[in-house]
């Protein structure tokens, strides 16, 4: 594991195999080459983000050991749905009790991973699910949705309340995501 993707924050930002921008977060970078046909590297020379290179459609299938009862603590559920993702296991729930942010939760458990991406749309948040990578919404202080799928119309969430899958219209979904404030994260 290349050292500096975890000790230099900075995402480097190419268009038409130019260096376009240097940010210090992942959605800026995003952003700044989004128009053009770009893509993001951390400082450690891996590919963060790629403009077009979406399937068709997927879904990715989550472990059902992630549901809650609790309606109004579905962010604790959603971040243990991630770390399962990648068979790490924490008490996310006691963390967050802690005063621990999702950022800072996903970091610690998923180092040099975690991507917070807030201030991308959802257009942009999609690459992750492409690669396999679940996006988590924020809705509230303590409730989260859980983004896992899309076809051409549609988006597919996780609903870790009782373990269904459900679908949103690709354009509901992008304003939704835009009235709860843009408040995305994922990893790499």
């Amino acid at each position: 594991s290349d050292i500096r993707r975890d000790t230099d924050p900075r995402y480097f930002a190419y268009a038409y195999g130019e260096l376009t921008d240097i940010c210090y977060n992942v959605s800026e970078a995003i952003r700044a080459i989004y128009d053009q046909v770009g893509t993001v590297v951390d400082a450690g020379q891996n590919q963060v983000w790629a403009r077009g290179l979406l399937k068709s459609e997927t879904r990715i299938t989550i472990n059902e050991n992630c549901m809650t009862e609790r309606a109004d603590r579905t962010l604790a559920a959603c971040i243990q749905a991630i770390l399962l993702q990648q068979g790490v296991t924490l008490d996310v729930e006691q963390l967050l009790n802690e005063g621990a942010t999702v950022r800072e939760i996903l970091s610690q458990a998923l180092p040099g991973k975690a991507l917070d991406l807030t201030g991308c749309t959802l257009q942009q948040a999609l690459y992750y699910i492409s690669n396999g990578h679940p996006v988590i919404l924020l809705t509230g202080e303590n409730t989260a949705e859980l983004l896992v799928g899309y076809d051409n119309y549609n988006v597919t969430f996780y609903s870790v309340l009782d373990g269904s899958y459900y679908k949103m219209g690709r354009n509901d979904t992008a304003e939704y995501v835009e009235s709860m404030g843009g408040y995305l994260f994922s990893y790499r």
